[in-house]
């Protein structure tokens, strides 16, 4: 998912208009966007929305009103019949409030395999549910994301606003971000971004949803169709991004021809990994994380991370064999050597992926500890 619409349940007009929107999950909201006195009244009119032809439509879920409320129990009995893809609990007080949903979903979850249904959590509402995104885990089998917002959290801090004069997110703010960011990603679902309430200026909500991106976030909540199409614009990578993953994909053609024994490998991958070059990459397959030298640096480099011949592989792998020190591969001179050879790749020739600079290998290479005078290295022999 990169972009979760909002849209009243209160009115089928409106619901219809999102399904069309472009969104990957529309949420027909039973909460906020409902007066207390038509929330009985707009139950079916979500259930019928829900229970729709799917067609290839987006994923259709429910925010229904938070546990303890009048109304979430009735919320979830009128809709769950329908089979939505998930439901989104609103104002939870901790990870806890998982379980009990969960209890009260399997009261009236369609038949479908088990927990097919899932959960998206808003988790920074209270403060109780805030700080127990560090103190505690959230992961859960039903968890598909965790989603910040700011808006209720103001009222229930009484801060008179979120954001300073120049847009930013203040704090206490900032720090619920951070948190709702640090355990979704822990928890190994979506993390996503708060809604942008100015649904007018594109300009800043370009730039926020940006941000979220750069920062870690997956995806983003939305409140107007139009912010839709640039929010999947920002979380879907571009062309350069594509063909970069198309290279970086054939690295793995590594564990063919150099030997694992080596540990070169590992050690480059702990290597690029700790870069975190490829952010705009890992939005595509989170094993792209794992390499980083450029093709037309793999001769220099000495080190076969991209798509060889045969008679090529066998060289480089050579190559890095004469260079291993030691029974073991863990020794600072094949250490030294495989920084270097990252270093030595053009990687500031991609600027789309943040901490993507020749500067950043460079100044690891230089304060790599090179290997002790006392160190013994020899000759591995092939066998």
């Amino acid at each position: 998912m990169r972009s979760l619409l909002f849209v009243p349940g209160s009115s089928a007009r409106m619901m219809a208009k999102a399904a069309a929107s472009g969104a990957d999950v529309v949420i027909y909201d039973l909460e906020d966007a409902v007066h207390p006195e038509q929330k009985e009244a707009a139950r079916p009119l979500v259930a019928a929305a829900v229970g729709g032809d799917p067609g290839a439509g987006p994923l259709r879920y429910v925010r229904v009103n938070a546990l303890g409320t009048p109304w979430c129990e009735g919320d979830l009995e009128a809709v769950l019949p329908a089979g939505p893809d998930g439901i989104v609990l609103p104002k939870v007080m901790g990870p806890e409030d998982l379980d009990r949903l969960d209890a009260l979903i399997g009261r009236w979850e369609a038949p479908a395999p088990a927990k097919a249904t899932r959960i998206v959590a808003v988790c920074t509402e209270t403060p109780e549910a805030t700080l127990s995104l560090a103190a505690r885990p959230w992961k859960h089998p039903r968890l598909a994301g965790l989603l910040w917002g700011g808006e209720d959290l103001a009222a229930a801090i009484g801060a008179t606003a979120n954001r300073d004069e120049g847009g930013r997110y203040t704090a206490p703010f900032a720090l619920a971000r951070s948190l709702c960011l640090l355990a979704a990603h822990a928890a190994g679902v979506a993390a996503i971004d708060a809604v942008f309430t100015d649904f007018r200026n594109s300009e800043e909500l370009a730039r926020e949803t940006d941000a979220a991106r750069r920062d870690g976030f997956t995806a983003k909540a939305a409140i107007h169709p139009a912010q839709i199409e640039i929010i999947n614009a920002r979380f879907t990578p571009t062309e350069t991004e594509r063909r970069w993953a198309e290279r970086v994909i054939a690295a793995f053609d590594f564990d063919k021809t150099i030997s694992t024994r080596d540990n070169v490998v590992p050690f480059l991958r702990a290597v690029v990994g700790r870069a975190r070059l490829t952010r705009a990459l890992l939005a595509i397959s989170p094993r792209l994380v794992r390499a980083a030298l450029d093709d037309e640096r793999r001769d220099a480099a000495k080190v076969a991370l991209v798509r060889q011949k045969p008679a090529e592989a066998r060289r480089a792998k050579a190559g890095v064999d004469r260079r291993v020190a030691g029974p073991g591969a863990g020794e600072p001179e094949a250490q030294a050597a495989a920084v270097q050879a990252v270093a030595a790749a053009d990687l500031s020739a991609h600027p789309p992926f943040p901490g993507c600079t020749a500067s950043s290998f460079q100044s690891m290479a230089k304060n790599w500890p090179k290997p002790s005078a006392s160190t013994p290295t020899q000759q591995r022999t092939r066998t």
